[in-house]
């Protein structure tokens, strides 16, 4: 590299780091809305530095042409040469990334930790964005999407080891209940409050319950009701007709990613 390349690379890097002190609260933030779905204690424990190479890379193109022309600007130079030279910067830019990228992560990390009651970083999260969100699965999220039987699309059971779905609007008691008439069985008189593990045991050996939003699949892992491990019921959601988008066990507190889309 030859040494006005040198300095042009160190110019254009240095302001870099400037620009992204200066904007690091908007960085971060956009960050964590878009991979974290605006779950801030959770990029605070799982973000890493290659998660940062490409959001490096995006602060290369949006800003270091301005400073490129800002470095060259004054100084007298052949078009083929500055051309050359450009090549040659930009293409080390890109090398470095790798490097800057993990001093990009601990700088997003240290402002989240900073500043962890900012709304901007800690979103609650739709069912929708959260079918959109690129988790893993075992990824544990504390701020949960709000759901019951009034804002959710359905509701649905496992019952030994068969998946019911309601109608929109439906309640569990009434989705049990087409299922003690599928069956020639007396059905509830209470259609609205969830039956107890003690009703449901008159005609089932195994039961679950959890809802449905945005094509998103909750099971409620909870110790009111039903009888059920919650994998079980992800692996009978997965053998069954139906095609979630994500499954999450929901022990109201956290919500769990339990698995892939079918």
């Amino acid at each position: 590299m030859t040494e006005i390349a040198e300095k042009c690379l160190y110019y254009i890097e240095e302001k870099i780091q400037e620009y992204i002190k200066e904007n690091i609260g908007e960085i971060t933030a956009k960050f964590i809305d878009k991979k974290y779905g605006g779950n801030l204690k959770l990029f605070i424990r799982n973000a890493v530095a290659s998660e940062m190479k490409k959001v490096y890379k995006d602060i290369i193109n949006q800003v270091a042409d301005d400073y490129w022309y800002d470095y060259i600007y004054d100084i007298d130079i052949e078009d083929d040469e500055a051309e050359r030279i450009h090549y040659e910067v930009f293409d080390t830019l890109e090398l470095n990334a790798e490097f800057y990228s993990n001093d990009l992560c601990l700088a997003m990390k240290e402002y989240a930790k900073e500043n962890q009651n900012n709304p901007a970083l800690n979103k609650r999260m739709t069912a929708r964005e959260l079918a959109e969100l690129d988790d893993e699965i075992g990824d544990e999220f504390e701020n949960f999407v709000t759901r019951d039987y009034d804002n959710r699309d359905a509701a649905f059971i496992d019952i030994d080891g068969e998946i019911f779905v309601s109608e929109e609007g439906e309640t569990h008691a009434q989705l049990v209940n087409k299922y003690l008439e599928s069956i020639d069985k007396e059905k509830l008189n209470n259609t609205f409050n969830r039956p107890r593990d003690s009703v449901m045991s008159e005609f089932a050996e195994k039961f679950g319950f959890g809802m449905i939003q945005d094509g998103v699949w909750f099971i409620d892992d909870n110790v009111y009701f039903g009888n059920m491990n919650s994998d079980e019921i992800v692996e009978d959601i997965k053998k069954s007709k139906y095609k979630p988008k994500k499954i999450y066990i929901s022990d109201d507190s956290y919500l769990t990613r339990a698995a892939r889309r079918k």
